[in-house]
């Protein structure tokens, strides 16, 4: 399937640079904003999400380094990634199929994950993966929707016309999904392990041989309760339980339900 692909995303050249710049010792956070300002048209995208009710800031954000100060380099590092991506990928032109929303899905899945790994009391490289995978887990889709978009039309009517899921109309279509498609993609771009699993077994966590609380977790179980009906994701409640987290299912549940609620607000 790759190989039929002609425009693959390429890694984001800022990107790579906060990954320099964080890995320098007492980097400041006006030293990230720093990098995040070079690119005029990155600045913007990233202070409209940031004070955007996905967070629900109580103040304005005006510059990099406080939305840097605010959310966390790797929170902002992860934002930087996802939109440079989306963008990668703006004109879209299959119907029945909107990148707004599908980036609205996205971030509500990251933030829906990050919520969870707090609720756990996960340490912060958790919280991280877990915001970071959110953000990509349907990245996929872009990459299927441009290359492909006559055959992703057919993956649209078959939704439609036969009831099927999303990722069985890939499948039927193409004899893969965008699960895999991004997990094999971020998994060139030598991301975390933890994230590239997340992303690439979001909708099947029981084939990870590791069955522990992280980021397939959140991930999973965000996208299980936050996802449109067309997309849902079923509830893993046997990985849950292999995992020694099924008890805190409806916890979960009703704290993503919150949530989600103020995001509508």
């Amino acid at each position: 399937m790759v190989s039929r692909i002609e425009r693959l995303p390429s890694l984001p050249s800022l990107y790579m640079e906060l990954n320099k710049v964080l890995a320098e010792e007492d980097v400041s956070m006006e030293q990230v904003g720093g990098v995040i300002s070079k690119d005029i048209a990155m600045t913007g995208q990233v202070l409209k999400i940031v004070n955007s009710a996905f967070f629900g800031l109580r103040r304005e954000v005006t510059t990099p380094d406080e939305a840097a100060s605010y959310l966390g380099a790797d929170t902002l590092k992860a934002l930087v990634l996802a939109l440079s991506v989306f963008s990668q990928y703006d004109t879209v032109q299959v119907p029945g199929f909107s990148i707004e929303e599908l980036w609205r899905h996205s971030m509500n899945v990251a933030t829906g994950a990050k919520t969870l790994a707090r609720c756990e009391k996960a340490d912060t490289t958790v919280m991280n993966q877990s915001f970071t995978a959110g953000v990509l887990h349907d990245a996929g889709q872009l990459v299927l929707v441009t290359n492909l978009p006559k055959e992703y039309a057919d993956v649209v009517e078959r939704q439609k016309n036969e009831g099927l899921s999303n990722i069985e109309a890939e499948r039927a279509v193409f004899g893969t999904s965008h699960i895999e498609v991004g997990g094999y993609l971020f998994g060139l771009w030598g991301l975390p392990v933890p994230i590239v699993e997340a992303i690439g077994l979001h909708h099947k966590p029981s084939l990870s041989t590791e069955k522990r609380f992280g980021a397939l977790t959140t991930v999973h179980v965000a996208d299980a309760f936050l996802a449109s009906p067309g997309n849902a994701t079923v509830v893993d409640e046997l990985y849950l339980q292999e995992a020694g987290v099924l008890d805190r299912l409806p916890v979960w549940q009703s704290e993503l339900a919150t949530n989600e609620t103020k995001d509508a607000a």
